[in-house]
This record gives C-alpha cells, sequence and structure tokens, in this order.
C-alpha cells in the first residue's frame, strides 16, 4: 500500500500505543508508520491485508484519540503563515532526516485592521491573519495607514522583518503576536 505524498504530507506522532511500541524497535518514525512500513514486508498476501487492516484501525484510532496527527502540506504552509514572525517553524519541526528542504515562506501579504501609536511613538499593526507587528526604527510614514490598507511584512536581518504600508517606506518591525 503505497500512501499518496500529496494527502499525507507528515504523520506525526505524540504517543504511540504500547502494543505498536513494543513491536517496532526504537526511531524516529511514528510507530504506527513503522508498523505500516512493516505490514509492506509480508509475503502473503491475505497475512498483508490483515496486517495492513490492523495497521489501518490503529492509524484511524490514534488519528481521532490525538495521539497522531497528520498534515498535508497545504496546512504546514497555512500554518507557517500564520506564525510568521515568530519563532516557530513548523515545516522544521516535523521535517523527516534526509527530506528535501521546504520552500521558506520569506514573506506575507495582508490587509490592515488596524494602526496605532504606542507610548514610544512607535506604530503597532494589526493585520486581518491577526499578527501584531510592532516599529522598531525611527523611520516615519509619509500618510497614516487605515484599516484595509495593503500590507506586506518580509524577513530582514538579524530576526527583524520589514513592513510596507500600501507603497510607502519600509519600516523595521518585530512580531509581538
Amino acid at each position: 500500500m503505497h500512501l499518496p505524498s500529496k494527502a499525507i504530507g507528515l504523520i506525526a506522532l505524540i504517543g504511540a500505543s504500547p502494543a505498536l511500541a513494543q513491536s517496532a524497535p526504537a526511531s524516529p518514525e511514528a510507530a504506527i508508520v513503522i508498523e505500516i512500513e512493516r505490514c509492506r514486508q509480508v509475503m502473503d498476501p491475505v497475512q498483508r491485508l490483515a496486517c495492513f487492516d490492523a495497521a489501518a484501525a490503529s492509524l484511524s484510532a490514534a488519528t481521532q484519540s490525538g495521539e497522531v496527527v497528520v498534515m498535508d502540506r497545504a496546512r504546514i504552509q497555512e500554518t507557517n503563515r500564520r506564525l510568521f514572525g515568530l519563532s516557530v517553524d513548523v515545516g522544521s519541526i516535523f521535517r523527516r532526516e534526509g527530506a528535501p528542504e521546504p520552500e521558506q515562506l520569506t514573506e506575507i501579504t495582508s490587509a490592515l485592521v488596524s494602526a496605532a501609536r504606542n507610548g514610544q511613538d512607535d506604530w503597532v499593526f494589526t493585520l486581518e491573519d491577526a499578527s501584531v507587528w510592532r516599529q522598531i526604527d525611527n523611520e516615519r510614514l509619509r500618510t497614516t495607514p487605515r484599516q484595509g490598507d495593503t500590507i506586506r511584512v518580509r524577513r530582514a536581518g538579524f530576526g527583524s522583518y520589514f513592513l510596507n504600508v500600501n507603497d510607502q517606506r519600509a519600516l523595521r518591525v518585530e512580531r509581538i503576536r
């Protein structure tokens, strides 16, 4: 049985069932995945089907209980987008050794929900995706940001980011939420 790579981008095991943990060797792979791989080695078709049926039942039970989380690439990319600017890279958490490096997210575009000045006279921007960014440089905007303006945030050096309001000059920002 071959699992389509597009349908299942990864399977992460939070806690293996004791039966699977005992039957599988120690490995960074989820015990359920190891069990599925073991089934592929069974030569007798009836025994192989029984093995796959048992592994599929274990996988189904583990996903329903939350022991295993299955995410496709689109969900990983969306999660990375929502976490853009925070010190978390979802792709690296689930990356398999030897697997190709996923495409790094380098910028996002969103709509402005609100912009206000804080006590230090720096801008604080809340975007449509609920992320909040604070200005960390002394640059000034030509015009006051308005709800609905297009915001572009892209990676800069030393863990900071550049934020553009429409086509105005970039401000250096950090994500605070």
